[in-house]
């Protein structure tokens, strides 16, 4: 039996079934935690599992459970604060179909970079604390944990490369109702267009959690195939979300792979030329080439990307 393709048979198949858990027990409940681990699902599996866990997995899935709770606190609070002061933004890949743990929010602003001042007057007044910046990027840690909160600038980006561009985003924000809160976020077909550019693009690899996100949005799109289609051609992504969906339709016909799963360089190759058309696209990777010719940078760049070839995960 191939551990790796069971496992993704089983939570591919609670979630589309809706199961709330799976008891049956199972020999391999270490190895399918690592690939929890692997597939950024940790807790969505120990919740699937919780009624077969050993004792030491099942202490960790009460812990993990509490800091879902800051998490979705955390989530409620941002928004909150961003509403009050009327700050144009929207929530992306952050919101879950499934229980999670992840340390860090997304959320793209729409907004002058002389607004940034003011944004950080509020945040400091509020309690966050700055702790990184990035080309078009700022993150700041929320009081009350270790929350990441990651600001978007305008655009979606991967370092300076633009992989969603925030004039096509600004467009198709999405209200919704969240555990009785406002807030809101980009619309289900965008956001499939997203989560695959972002596998894509940044990650150059597919998780479960890309996987169930994708499903998810997809549900939600009014049309589907039309929604999917424009915003394939609005971005410039119909590379990414085809190679997502492809996965996805291969999982409905029964057919079960293991993931994460890697790009191909010839994947990535094809991606990129996909993207010659967005101009946005291409003015930055121009200025991420420009940032390179720096010796000590591109040396920097270089060790990353050879990290970055050779990770499980990220």
């Amino acid at each position: 039996m191939n551990i790796c393709k069971e496992f993704t048979k089983e939570i591919i198949t609670a979630y589309l079934t809706k199961r709330d858990a799976i008891t049956t027990s199972t020999s391999y409940i270490y190895e399918y935690m690592r690939l929890g681990i692997k597939n950024r699902i940790l807790l969505y599996t120990l919740y699937l599992y919780r009624n077969t866990l050993p004792p030491d997995l099942y202490k960790l899935y009460k812990s993990l459970l509490k800091k879902y709770q800051m998490y979705k606190n955390a989530l409620i609070k941002i928004s909150n604060l961003l509403n009050k002061y009327r700050i144009k933004y929207a929530i992306i890949k952050s919101i879950r179909p499934y229980p999670v743990t992840t340390v860090d929010i997304d959320i793209l602003l729409f907004l002058d970079y002389d607004d940034l001042i003011e944004l950080n007057r509020i945040l400091t007044e509020s309690g966050y604390r700055f702790f990184a910046s990035g080309p078009q990027s700022i993150t700041y840690l929320d009081p009350n944990n270790d929350i990441s909160i990651d600001f978007y600038i305008n655009h979606v980006t991967s370092s300076r490369i633009v992989y969603l561009n925030g004039k096509i985003a600004e467009k198709y924000i999405n209200k919704i109702n969240y555990l009785n809160n406002t807030m809101y976020t980009l619309d289900p077909c965008l956001e499939v267009s997203l989560v695959a550019g972002h596998s894509v693009y940044k990650e150059q690899m597919v998780t479960l959690s890309d996987i169930l996100i994708t499903i998810d949005r997809m549900k939600k799109c009014k049309d589907a195939t039309v929604g999917l289609t424009k915003a394939a051609n609005m971005t410039y992504n119909s590379y990414p979300i085809s190679y997502i969906l492809s996965i996805i339709y291969k999982f409905i016909n029964k057919e079960y792979l293991c993931l994460p799963i890697k790009l191909s360089v010839g994947d990535i190759i094809r991606a990129f030329y996909n993207k010659i058309n967005d101009k946005c696209f291409l003015k930055s990777l121009l200025w991420q080439t420009i940032y390179l010719t720096n010796y000590n940078r591109l040396k920097t760049f270089i060790l990353y990307l050879r990290e970055h070839a050779f990770r499980e995960t990220y």
